[in-house]
């Protein structure tokens, strides 16, 4: 426990240091962890934080939704790895650019 608290810190450090933050999903798509780096670079609330899949594509703006999904989708299933940029929607300040 005390190791997993020591690696959190650090990967709270570097987002930190390098403007980072990380998503993570249960293949299921029914569970999303996002990183404080992540609601911070997204403007968003903790108590705002998508909890799905779901709730995260519908942060991105609507023409890199389906292509995103299917991207995750194929990562799940072959583990096919991918690199996007796209554009996510933060609520009163307009489209962002990230990469994911």
């Amino acid at each position: 426990a005390t190791q997993q608290r020591n690696h959190q810190s650090q990967i709270a450090l570097i987002e930190r240091t390098a403007g980072l933050g990380s998503w993570s999903i249960e293949t299921s798509g029914q569970r999303l962890e996002c990183s404080q780096g992540l609601l911070s670079l997204l403007a968003i609330e903790a108590d705002s934080a998508p909890a799905t899949l779901q709730a995260m594509l519908e942060r991105h703006a609507p023409e890199w939704r389906r292509g995103l999904q299917q991207r995750i989708e194929r990562c799940a299933l072959r583990a096919e790895p991918f690199d996007e940029e796209v554009q996510i929607l933060l609520e009163g300040l307009g489209p962002k650019w990230v990469r994911t």
